[in-house]
This record gives structure tokens, sequence and C-alpha cells, in this order.
């Protein structure tokens, strides 16, 4: 629900057959798939939940700067009353001029170093070299980050130069990242 009462619709959502229940927003299913199903591989394992859900709070301003190349090829697909939704919903960076997609690549790409260095820190303190956030265990932060790399992908198309640049960043690690959550891709 919205704070003005009216209902808040939002994707992705599921319907689990086995407890009859409907949910959406991306979180809220994963704690949902932990909490009913907790002899499955836990998304926020560790009770880790309150920091991975900082983690993604922190991620999302360092991916921001690509919202100005990435938004107009979104519009370039949709139909005109979803656009107009769009301009409207985003109505500050609506209509600017796009900026050069090289330059705004590059800043992207220094600012996700932070986010490089969260993992290499994570490594270290505890010793182990796994390909993410914690170690060998994946979980909501990997998947925060792999989404955000499958959207550019998707968006850009997987043999573009922007794309086969962005998947070397950082001493490749997001190209590996999204190889490594491979398995999770699609639906079983």
């Amino acid at each position: 629900m919205k704070l003005d009462g009216t209902p808040h619709y939002t994707l992705p959502a599921i319907h689990d057959p086995s407890t009859g229940s409907y949910i959406s927003d991306s979180f809220a299913i994963a704690v949902y798939l932990d909490a009913t199903y907790p002899s499955a591989p836990l998304i926020f394992p560790h009770g880790t939940q309150g920091l991975q859900a900082s983690f993604e709070s922190a991620f999302a301003p360092e991916v921001k700067g690509l919202l100005p190349i990435i938004y107009p090829i979104i519009m370039s697909n949709l139909n005109e009353s979803s656009v107009n939704y769009l301009k409207a919903v985003n109505s500050k960076t609506a209509g600017e001029p796009i900026p050069n997609a090289e330059v705004v690549l590059a800043k992207t790409e220094q600012d996700l170093w932070k986010v490089h260095g969260w993992y290499e820190n994570a490594s270290r303190s505890r010793g182990d070299k796994g390909p993410f956030l914690l170690g060998e265990v994946v979980s909501w932060a990997d998947f925060v980050v792999c989404a955000q790399f499958l959207c550019w992908r998707t968006v850009l198309g997987p043999d573009t130069k922007e794309w086969k640049y962005m998947e070397k960043w950082n001493a490749g690690k997001w190209g590996t990242l999204v190889e490594n959550l491979g398995k999770y891709q699609g639906v079983h």
C-alpha cells in the first residue's frame, strides 16, 4: 500500500501455490522465501538481512550515473503511454541532453571501485577468496549487483562495445559475478 492507502503495484511478483501467498517487491520476496523455505539455500544467510538491505541502499548511488544513457534506450522500446509515465516520474532528468556515453561509463566504473573494495574487504576479513560478498555463499547483495549488470546487458545488448567494456570493469569483477550467478538466471 502507498502512504495514501491506494494499492502499490510493482514487479516482480510471485504466487506461492504451497501457501497461497502473493508477494511483490524483490526484497519482500526474498524475505518470504527465506522464512517459508529455511531448508533451501538462504538469500540472507547468517542473519544478514539488515546488513544486506544497507548494502543495497549504499550500492544504488554508485550506479545511478548511468541512467541518462540507459533511459533513452529503454524509452525507445516503449509505447507512448509508458514513455509519458516514465517522463512524469523522472521529470528531473526527462528531456535533458544525453551525456557522452564514454564519459558516463568511465565515471561509473570509477564509482564501482568503491563497491569492488567492499567485496575485497569482506574477503580479507574472512581470509578467503570466494567470488561472492560472503565468500563461497551467494547472498542478496550479489543478486542486487548482478541484476543491475544484467539490466545493462539487456538494454545495451550483449554484443555492444559498451557491454563488452562494462563486463571487464574493476578487473573483471562484475563480468565474473554475472557468470558465477548464471545458474540463477532464468525461470525454473
